[in-house]
């Protein structure tokens, strides 16, 4: 047994140069194994070769869709220049260099210095090329004095930044086959779709067919809100989309699709608008049958991969408008690619033919400001002062509880740590009194309301920082402050859940957050969707897990009132992006547990994504 990985890990037929960097940890068997059954196939046997080639397939492990050839000398210490590589991976069988039909069968593809595993080229290219023939098209037919005539009616005649911002990005989308509308949580893009709808529903006579998808059923949910709830407020000086579910909000509004009957809206996951046929098995709609309608709008495009991109865009008409929506400085897909930071990074414009961006860039914060605005922006800037000082002022909307390096190793069974932790037991305890209150009454509303008062979030799922971990110890403390909590079984009364699968027959997808409740029929799980409270046994949810605490990938797409980021020593995931993800996942307050020294690690690293796709739009 070797010291570095444990023996499932180990690359068995792998030669001694390869077996070297697997045992060093630098490649795991997952990486090796599908490239040394593709050199016994097609007859390589060139080390440096199979060295670059499992670093590829380890970069998409890693949310890469390639890797650098230029960086792999320096990262794998016998391999040989970079030069030198480059030319054994020419003359290699296993790699295409060329856009030869021919070359696809080759399980990699050769692109300058970058090295791809072939079917990530492959879905790169066709984003690509599908992005520059709807840019070449002649744009869409528009009554420019009807246009703007519309514009008014649903704008106002504010002239305010952030109003021209919303008009220019519906405007854009209204003249172009595809926009962008990039912004950080909270400037509105939810409530710009309201808009939208209204503006092209003014423009036309005939019936309009409006898809409105997300990579979450949690994200797609809050676009269901807005077609079926109460349509975005008129003036944007009024806390936009991301709380139309709230009660002091007009309720004798009429929603969208009430105004206008002519629009026929679906919202869903981008796996349901598509069609899928299970994990391996594709869509249903593809380019030999395409989608079915007029607009496409997708939420959260930060978190769509490159594979599920170009799955949609193949099956994307050319007379459909689409519309992307997101946040290119939040943390990317699970998966590999990250397609919006790199259509925002190409800046290309929206058609061939006009000057106009592509993308219009959204800067005013409706969710929050003063001091979580000022941290946020730090933390995206890579201002690691600015942040600590924000911190650190006293100011009520931020707190830190700064736990020494010593104390945080210690964490799990150190009375000092619990103490220091108080205001974050204290908040903990009063929403779980709420929860516990509304739940033993039957009460739904209150229940799937008070979940989103708070919520802690961490990087990692195990570990004494992770999930499992703290799970337990506010577990723990509930049980023993609150009076009949937990006494009841795994899944008691208040539990808050988190649906780790996607359950479409019932409505319920995966990252969907819901709380149990007693009800006439025994304990069920209120979920609040977007069109109303669903009730639904727990033994009916295949995959579910406490959301006690959650992973700040789980929480992408989420909002709360307050939010608690654990940043201890051994949280090595830390980013920029996933703590500017977290922290901008609350409304009015966060409180970050952690070190100093976490804390400057996390915002000094940048999660960077090898890819093509920018450079490869920008030379269009």
């Amino acid at each position: 047994m070797n010291a570095f990985l444990p023996p499932d890990t180990h690359a068995i037929s792998a030669s001694a140069l390869l077996a070297h960097y697997n045992k060093t940890a630098q490649l795991e068997a997952a990486d090796l194994h599908p490239v040394l059954t593709a050199a016994r196939l097609l007859g390589e046997t060139n080390d440096a070769v199979l060295v670059a080639a499992a670093a590829a397939l380890r970069a998409t492990r890693m949310g890469s869709i390639c890797t650098a050839i230029n960086t792999l000398p320096d990262e794998f210490d016998q391999l040989p220049p970079a030069a030198e590589l480059i030319s054994a991976l020419q003359a290699s069988p296993l790699v295409s260099c060329d856009a030869q039909e021919s070359a696809n069968q080759r399980p990699f593809r050769l692109d300058g210095t970058l090295l791809y595993a072939q079917r990530f080229w492959l879905d790169q290219e066709s984003v690509r090329s599908v992005l520059l023939t709807r840019r070449a098209a002649p744009p869409p037919v528009v009554d420019e004095a009807l246009l703007a005539r519309a514009v008014v009616e649903v704008f106002g005649e504010s002239n305010s930044a952030a109003n021209l911002d919303a008009k220019t990005a519906v405007i854009n989308a209204v003249r172009s086959w595809t926009s962008v509308i990039a912004g950080g949580p909270g400037t509105g893009k939810t409530a710009i779709v309201g808009k939208l709808l209204q503006v092209l529903a003014m423009l036309t006579e005939r019936e309009l067919s409006v898809a409105l998808a997300a990579p979450t059923g949690k994200a797609a949910g809050r676009l269901q809100t807005m077609v079926s709830g109460i349509e975005p407020p008129d003036d944007f000086s009024v806390h936009p989309q991301e709380t139309l579910h709230d009660s002091h909000l007009p309720q004798q509004q009429r929603s969208i699709t009430q105004r206008f009957p002519k629009l026929h809206i679906t919202t869903g996951t981008l796996h349901r608008i598509l069609g899928s046929r299970g994990l391996g098995h594709g869509f249903r709609h593809n380019s030999v049958d395409p989608l079915p309608y007029d607009l496409l709008v997708v939420d959260e495009m930060s978190m769509v991969s490159l594979p599920l991109t170009a799955a949609l865009l193949c099956a994307l008409p050319a007379s459909t408008r689409l519309v992307l929506l997101g946040d290119p400085d939040q943390l990317a897909s699970v998966e590999a690619g990250a397609v919006l930071a790199d259509i925002v990074d190409s800046g290309l414009s929206a058609s061939s033919s006009s000057s106009r961006p592509l993308v219009t860039q959204l800067s005013h914060v409706w969710r929050y400001g003063g001091a979580i605005a000022t941290l946020a922006t730090a933390i995206k800037t890579g201002d690691a002062d600015l942040a600590i000082a924000t911190l650190r002022s006293a100011a009520p909307e931020v707190q830190f509880i700064e736990i020494d390096a010593a104390l945080a190793a210690t964490a799990t069974h150190n009375s000092r740590h619990y103490a220091a932790l108080a205001p974050l037991f204290d908040t903990v305890t009063a929403q779980c009194r709420v929860l516990f209150a509304a739940a033993s009454q039957g009460d739904a509303i209150t229940a799937t309301a008070a979940l989103d008062q708070h919520r802690l979030l961490t990087a990692h799922r195990d570990g004494s920082s992770g999930v499992s971990s703290w799970q337990r110890r506010l577990e723990n403390h509930l049980k023993a402050t609150i009076p009949g909590y937990g006494s009841a079984g795994l899944w008691h009364l208040a539990s808050p859940i988190l649906v780790t699968s996607n359950v479409a027959d019932l409505g319920i997808y995966n990252g969907d957050q819901g709380v149990v409740i007693a009800t006439a029929n025994g304990y069920q799980v209120a979920f609040s969707t977007g069109d109303g409270i669903r009730l639904i046994p727990p033994a009916a949810l295949p995959k579910i897990q406490s959301a006690q605490a959650l992973t700040i990938h789980k929480a992408q797409g989420s909002q709360f009132d307050e939010v608690s980021i654990v940043l201890y020593e051994d949280s090595r995931l830390l980013t920029r992006q996933l703590l500017y993800t977290a922290v901008t996942r609350a409304r009015h307050k966060v409180r970050l547990i952690g070190t100093t020294s976490a804390l400057r690690r996390a915002i000094n690293t940048v999660a960077l994504r090898a890819s093509g796709l920018a450079t490869r739009l920008r030379g269009a």
